[in-house]
């Protein structure tokens, strides 16, 4: 996950991840014509509509397998870096739901989350390589 894991596990990872990734992007490009041609509704659209959730379902699973194989180095220094990241997007997420509820800003949608612990992620993987 560091981008240097050239083990079996880091390619296993890596593979996962491209391939629950590429069922995330499918769905949603699935479910945004689905909605703009107006001739799916009901079940099929729900249906549709949580193909990426199930996806995001998948690699978190890939996830939690990579970390689960790592070695204690990585799995900590992973473990940290998700932490940071769950908590800041927790972060985002609180201060822009009191922005909505009190001073009538609108604010990301949820599925945003996912996205932006990510981002975070990938920010704090950074800088922490260039700080260590």
């Amino acid at each position: 996950m560091n981008g240097r894991d050239a083990t079996a596990n880091g390619r296993s990872y890596a593979r996962g991840t491209m391939l629950t990734m590429g069922l995330y992007v499918l769905g949603i490009l699935a479910a945004s014509l689905a909605v703009r041609s107006g001739n799916v509704h009901g079940a099929a659209l729900v249906a549709l509509a949580l193909v990426p959730g199930i996806a995001i379902l998948g690699q978190i699973g890939v996830t939690l397998n990579y970390l689960h194989k790592a070695d204690e180095f990585l799995k900590a220094m992973t473990a940290r870096r998700l932490i940071i990241a769950s908590m800041g997007t927790l972060a985002i997420f609180t201060v822009w739901g009191f922005l909505e509820t009190f001073a009538g800003v609108e604010g990301p949608a949820a599925w945003a989350a996912y996205c932006i612990m990510w981002g975070l992620f990938g920010v704090i993987s950074c800088v922490e390589r260039f700080t260590q």
